[in-house]
C-alpha cells in the first residue's frame, strides 16, 4: 500500500521523526527499511500516515518538514508505547496516549518519492 512517512534530514541520513534510542529508525532510500528487530518481534512495524494531509498536519506540528511517499505491507497497529521506555530500555508498556489521527503501521518502508 502506498503512505507517507515523516522524517528528519540530517547529513544526507533520514531518521524517525518522532522515536530514537533503541527504536530510532535510520533509512536509506533505495533500500527495504524495517523497524529493529527486537520490535517487530513484539509485532510494531514503521509508523506511516494514509493520507498525504494527515503526514503535512504532523509535520507541521512537529517542525518536521520532510515527507516520503511510500510503499509497504500494512500491519495492524499495535498500542502507543512509553516513549521514555521505548528509547532507553526496549521496554515496552503501554501508554495513555494515542497516535495522530491517520497512523498506521507498515511491516517496511521503500521510499518512493519525496513530497517536500
Amino acid at each position: 500500500m502506498i503512505a507517507y512517512k515523516v522524517v528528519y534530514h540530517k547529513r544526507n541520513k533520514y531518521s524517525s521523526a518522532f522515536i530514537g534510542g533503541f527504536a530510532k529508525v535510520t533509512y536509506l532510500k533505495e533500500k527495504e527499511n524495517f523497524p529493529p528487530d527486537w520490535l517487530a518481534e513484539k509485532g510494531y512495524g514503521i509508523c506511516c500516515f494514509e493520507t498525504l494531509r494527515q503526514a503535512k498536519r504532523f509535520a507541521i506540528t512537529n517542525n518536521t518538514p520532510i515527507i516520503w511517499k511510500v510503499k509497504g505491507t500494512k500491519i495492524p497497529l499495535q498500542p502507543h508505547a512509553n516513549m521514555i521506555e521505548l528509547e532507553e530500555e526496549r521496554k515496552i508498556t503501554t501508554s495513555k496516549f494515542l497516535f495522530p489521527k491517520g497512523t498506521i503501521m507498515l511491516k517496511s518502508v521503500t521510499f518512493i518519492e519525496e513530497i517536500t
